[in-house]
């Protein structure tokens, strides 16, 4: 049987409100349903948020993630899941006084395990603001991943990560055109960060393999140019 629900407006706290539709293929066997749930919008703000959380949740919420809520200051939030309970894709938007996000992640499980792949995608996002680390500002970045793994260990996860940075602010100087590759495979983790940046070029690569019982780490760097007064560390 069909199972299909419109919330056209609804009120949450003191002033959040939620509109949002929901269409369930397959019941009354749930886990194997299929599953369209479209949040067309909601807003809220940092007050109602932890309210509620704070009904909702059993544990408190650590001091880091409470504070980085209470600056977040309000939200939006658009988006839509499908798929099953163990098979689905989300997409979705987040606004904020603080920037935005949005994503485009589907997790699946395949046999044993988990597999996760998608992206995440920054603009005018206030780190600075949101971690209160008054040096960091700005950040439009995106990143790529795609993995999978048998348990939750480090060793059994086996990911690929790019990384791709527009515009990062430090301080009084906004970085650019830095990009980043990242491999966890079977205990090992490769990474390579370059930066394009007019007054900062480099390339660093990394590594570590904790496949023996004492871990092994590589890291060097070609620092190609680096203009320390036109990014402010030498004044």
């Amino acid at each position: 049987s069909d199972f299909e629900v419109e919330l056209e407006s609804a009120k949450l706290g003191n002033s959040s409100t939620v509109s949002a539709t929901c269409h369930i293929v397959g019941m009354p066997n749930w886990q194997r349903s299929k599953y369209v749930i479209g949040l067309r919008d909601m807003h809220s703000t940092s007050e109602d948020i932890l309210s509620i959380l704070g009904n909702v949740v059993k544990k408190p919420l650590s001091e880091e993630v409470y504070s980085i809520i209470d600056r977040a200051e309000w939200i939006d939030v658009r988006g839509t899941f499908g798929g099953r309970l163990n098979n689905f894709r989300v997409i979705g938007n987040l606004n904020s006084e603080r920037g935005a996000i949005s994503t485009d992640v589907t997790l699946s499980k395949p046999n044993d395990g988990l597999a996760l792949e998608g992206h995440v995608k920054s603009s005018h996002l206030d780190l600075g603001r949101l971690l209160n680390v008054g040096l960091l500002h700005g950040l439009d970045a995106r990143v790529d991943f795609k993995g999978s793994a048998e348990t939750m260990s480090l060793d059994d996860i086996n990911a690929e990560l790019n990384l791709q940075i527009d515009s990062f602010g430090v301080g009084d100087y906004a970085y650019s055109d830095i990009s980043a590759t990242g491999l966890m495979e079977n205990g090992q983790y490769y990474s390579e960060v370059s930066s394009e940046d007019e007054n900062m070029r480099f390339t660093l690569y990394a590594m570590a393999d904790r496949r023996e019982d004492v871990p092994h780490y590589g890291l060097s760097i070609n620092l190609e140019h680096a203009d320390l007064h036109a990014v402010g560390i030498n004044r």
